[in-house]
């Protein structure tokens, strides 16, 4: 398990929401059996098990989180990328609370989280808002902490060379579903010119990054989401969900990203 392909896991779930509103249906409750109820721990389980959990964590509730964390040596005052940020409203370990994956910790102490079942600004309710959003939080929001989550760190295994010049890839037609997956991504990479290995890597970033005309820094944060955003012709809010990837591929399908 990567630190770098678990947020990049998180990151394409952005902009997610419950259908229908304020009902908590959602597929990461879904997925964990619970449907229908609130999800943040959820969600951060969800995430986790996309990319090969082997720490343990699988949670519903951010108390259940937490005992985890206390029992097992994971609890921390450190906030890392890949960590687990935990809040608890009231009542010690046991009241209600909230739970995300930490993406950034900044110089001014706050942390930017990418969170399940909040909302993305500061109205609506921040544990049960019915959404993935991206939040930049003060630090003593998160008012116990962290959990530790181990990450090998090791990366994703080499793909293959890219073919060579004048070689034909075959490129078969895409679902349109919305699913930001290897089909999606070897198609992406098909349409860049580079290896198509179905891995979302810096070198497929910022091949996309040249071609949407934005600063190649391999990162794919809300300036480059925004300008995917526009070059697909979609509305441009910063956050990466279903209705950017469904873009994505149509304008994929029909050659011309």
């Amino acid at each position: 398990m990567n630190t770098t392909d678990t947020l990049n896991v998180a990151r394409r779930e952005l902009g997610t929401v419950e259908s229908p509103p304020n009902s908590n249906n959602v597929k990461y409750a879904q997925w964990y059996g619970l449907n229908r109820n609130p999800w943040c721990a959820m969600f951060v389980s969800w995430v986790l098990d996309q990319t090969g959990n082997r720490s343990g964590y699988r949670h519903a509730s951010v108390a259940a989180s937490l005992a985890w964390a206390r029992n097992n040596g994971r609890h921390t005052g450190e906030f890392r990328p890949g960590y687990v940020a935990c809040r608890i409203n009231s009542g010690g370990w046991t009241g209600p609370g909230h739970t995300g994956m930490v993406e950034a910790v900044h110089a001014d102490g706050s942390v930017t989280c990418i969170e399940g079942n909040t909302s993305p600004g500061s109205s609506g309710s921040q544990r049960d808002g019915g959404g993935v959003w991206r939040r930049r939080r003060p630090r003593g929001f998160w008012n116990r902490q962290c959990i530790r989550i181990d990450f090998d760190n090791a990366g994703p295994a080499p793909g293959p060379p890219p073919p060579p010049p004048g070689t034909h890839v075959h490129n078969p037609r895409l679902a349109v579903d919305g699913d930001f997956g290897p089909s999606t991504i070897k198609a992406l990479q098909h349409a860049l010119g580079v290896a198509e290995d179905g891995d979302f890597g810096p070198n497929t970033k910022r091949a996309m990054q040249g071609r949407i005309g934005v600063a190649q820094d391999g990162a794919v944060g809300p300036q480059t989401i925004r300008a995917l955003q526009r070059y697909v012709g979609v509305t441009q809010d910063g956050a990466w969900g279903p209705n950017t990837t469904r873009a994505l591929q149509r304008k994929l399908n029909d050659g011309s990203f």
